[in-house]
């Protein structure tokens, strides 16, 4: 038999049973024997300076039951001394009351009401929480419980607890959220919204602590909440109550464990968030008889006045005194680094450094501590100094604790490895040096060697190139010769730019010169209407000339609107759209800009189109082609008919405008013809008569048509416009 005292254990080696291991506790279970018996505690009230009594009159020490006091059967989840000393205990929705001056023997009861959830306390003030399917009601007592309230407020949340701050303010813990109340206004303001609200403690150093249902604890201060980190597995998410001992330790109850932390590591990192809260997590192993303590909205974990501490579990009440019990960290001396794994094979010991070849993939490097507590409480972390440097990795506790090298250049480094000693924060650290041999390719030799030989690659791709230029040169001064002969004939061939420059502006003049003439006809009937109309006293007649004008207007106003098209009639390098269009638009829209003016005359327009005709080609080109052809005809016909036709032939469009008046003489239809077929594009004169004809011609040729003239039968001119259809 040995007991190991660091570890506290004790050894039993047998003749025929092995050898047994036994860990010695410093917790006590107090709870009852009997089969069957129900062992789960939540609520329950410090009775004596070593003992606490539960709801069903059970007192409890840490050996087991002192004594049963006749409560009777009662929920276990509310119990609270009033301000006599007496114990109150909810039953459904009644609170029974235990009178001190007779031994907690004779009771009473009072019917509340229905909906009424729990009884509460905090500082000097009384609560009862009541709720229904929809909302929660908190009401607040300054004397005795159970009266008519003093103040009453109201919640979408559960109500849990309450929580005195001062004489006038309140916080309140719901199933939402956590609220602050300044007595006597009926104004509830949110502290943190979004947490589920257990209970609020203060301990004993007045700090005051939330406790939530799986979003950890914070500690408020300053009025707001400050998250304090959860252990490595997120155990503490569901945190019951917290107690601080006389060595500067919290002590705090969860659902999976019980756990001691330096405050003042809790406090440091409430103020930088940064600064790391090593845990120590007491639970089976330690010897309780479950992990899940228990919880609820008042307080129900105390400091006895013998100096032990005490929590409610699923499984009877944890008794222990918090100086007496022992904490266990790995000996700072007992830390072995000398074996590792590479890749896939056995692990081999090395001694003091660790060569690794340059093709390695993985090595696992294994750290021996002789730890025989709970390692959940062993706190490892490593990393790599050299040509690569990495930050401190926390390294997981297992059956193996080992560290993995992969993707680091050949190189030489230095493993560190630390492990926490003692409570207080303090590590121990070891090194080993290691080194990662490299390929020949990157050993300092190859790269000097290479170095070389791409220096002589370089004086001779300079040579080269030099002697390259020398030929390039000779061979551009001979483009240079050939250049000076090149730009003689292009001096030449801009003297021809110029030449079509000075086109180009008379083009623009003639642009102006065309709207002129385009306009001219309409303008001139308007005045013509303008006078008579001014002259006339016929009312009729007025009517007449006043319809006249705004139709001519109108029709005068949309060719208008087309003006900028002729910008483009000279310079347009696009002869063909890109989708058809009906020529019968084209003329239908000329036929009403001149059927006014005709009718003055004597003369009617005539569109005899049977079909729609559709052409790809200018639409702008071809709308000035049929107005000024059209405006020739209506000027030189009085009392007849001009007929406007277009066909479609053999892939081409025909496109006829014949009148009945006055005609054209033989040599003047001779001029235009031998006009449309001179090959060289001239610039007309648009000087004296035929100004719209000459640009008709010069429009035509520039659309790559065909025009020609012709007398009409008895007399008149007709003028057939022939275009490629496509």
């Amino acid at each position: 038999m040995f007991y190991g005292w660091k570890f506290n254990k004790l050894y039993l080696g047998t003749l025929n049973n092995g050898l047994n291991v036994l860990k010695l506790s410093d917790f006590y279970v107090a709870k009852k024997k009997e089969d069957f018996s129900n062992n789960v505690y939540y609520a329950s009230l410090p009775f004596s300076k070593s003992t606490i009594i539960a709801e069903d009159g059970t007192e409890f020490g840490r050996d087991g039951i002192v004594k049963k006091h006749p409560f009777g059967n009662n929920d276990n989840y509310l119990m609270m001394y009033d301000k006599a000393g007496n114990i109150l205990i909810r039953k459904r929705s009644s609170v029974i009351k235990f009178y001190k001056d007779s031994g907690y023997k004779r009771k009473d009861s009072t019917f509340i009401k229905q909906g009424f959830q729990a009884f509460l306390q905090s500082g000097s003030l009384y609560g009862a929480s009541f709720s229904d399917s929809s909302k929660s009601q908190l009401q607040i007592f300054k004397k005795d419980p159970f009266t008519k309230p003093d103040y009453t407020y109201e919640f979408d949340g559960f109500v849990n607890t309450f929580f005195q701050y001062d004489e006038n303010e309140i916080l309140v813990g719901n199933s939402n959220a956590l609220y602050s109340i300044t007595l006597g206004s009926k104004t509830i303001t949110p502290i943190h919204k979004n947490i589920h609200v257990k209970s609020i403690i203060k301990t004993k150093d007045n700090l005051i602590w939330v406790m939530t249902n799986k979003n950890g604890f914070y500690l408020l201060k300053d009025r707001k909440l400050i998250k304090m980190p959860t252990d490595r597995s997120n155990n503490l998410m569901s945190a019951h109550y917290i107690l601080e001992d006389r060595k500067g330790f919290y002590w705090i109850s969860s659902n999976n464990g019980l756990f001691k932390v330096p405050k003042k590591q809790l406090l440091q990192y409430a103020q930088d968030r940064k600064s790391p809260v090593y845990y120590y997590r007491f639970t089976k192993r330690d010897g309780f008889l479950t992990n899940e303590f228990n919880g609820s909205s008042q307080p129900n974990a105390y400091a006895l006045e013998n100096g032990d501490f005490v929590f409610p579990s699923m499984d009877g009440f944890v008794f222990f005194n918090p100086d007496t019990v022992r904490t266990f960290y790995p000996d700072k001396n007992k830390i072995y680094i000398e074996r590792v794994r590479i890749g896939n094979s056995e692990p081999q010991y090395f001694r003091h450094t660790l060569d690794l070849h340059s093709d390695y993939k993985t090595a696992e490097v294994f750290i021996d501590i002789p730890y025989y507590s709970n390692l959940e409480n062993l706190y490892l972390e490593a990393k790599v100094s050299g040509k690569e440097n990495s930050e401190w990795e926390p390294i997981t506790t297992g059956k193996e604790l080992k560290y993995t090298l992969s993707n680091l250049a050949p190189g030489d480094y230095t493993l560190n490895v630390r492990m926490l000693i003692s409570p207080d924060g303090q590590f121990e650290q070891k090194s080993i040096q290691f080194k990662i041999q490299p390929f020949f390719y990157q050993t300092l030799l190859f790269r000097v060697s290479a170095s070389i030989i791409i220096l002589i690659i370089i004086i001779v791709i300079v040579q080269l190139m030099t002697n390259f230029l020398r030929i390039k040169n000779r061979v551009l001064k001979q483009i240079v010769h050939n250049k000076n002969s090149e730009l003689k004939e292009i001096s030449l061939t801009l003297e021809g730019v110029k030449s079509d420059l000075r086109k180009e502006t008379e083009y623009q003049k003639k642009l102006v010169e065309t709207i002129s003439h385009d306009i001219t006809t309409p303008i001139r009937f308007i005045a013509m209407l303008s006078q008579k109309l001014h002259e006339s006293d016929d009312l009729e007649l007025q009517k007449k000339y006043f319809d006249s004008i705004y139709k001519s207007s109108e029709q005068l106003y949309q060719f208008t609107l087309n003006l900028k098209e002729y910008t483009e009639l000279y310079k347009a390098e696009n002869i063909f759209e890109e989708e058809e269009y009906p020529v019968n638009k084209i003329l239908e829209i000329k036929k009403k800009l001149f059927c006014e003016i005709a009718k003055e005359r004597g003369t009617k327009i005539i569109n005899i189109v049977e079909n729609k005709v559709y052409s790809q080609v200018n639409e702008s080109i071809l709308t000035a082609i049929i107005h000024n052809i059209l405006d020739n005809a209506v000027k030189n016909t009085f009392d007849g008919e001009i007929y406007l036709d277009a066909i479609e032939i053999n892939q081409k469009i025909s496109i006829t405008i014949s009148d009945t008046g006055i005609g054209m003489p033989d040599e003047q239809i001779n001029m235009y013809m031998s006009l449309f077929k001179n090959p060289k594009l001239d610039t007309p004169s648009f000087k004296g008569k035929g100004l719209g004809l000459h640009m008709v011609i010069h429009l035509v040729k520039k659309i790559n048509a065909e025009i020609s003239f012709r007398h009409n039968q008895p007399q008149g001119t007709v003028v057939e416009l022939m275009l490629n259809k496509n």
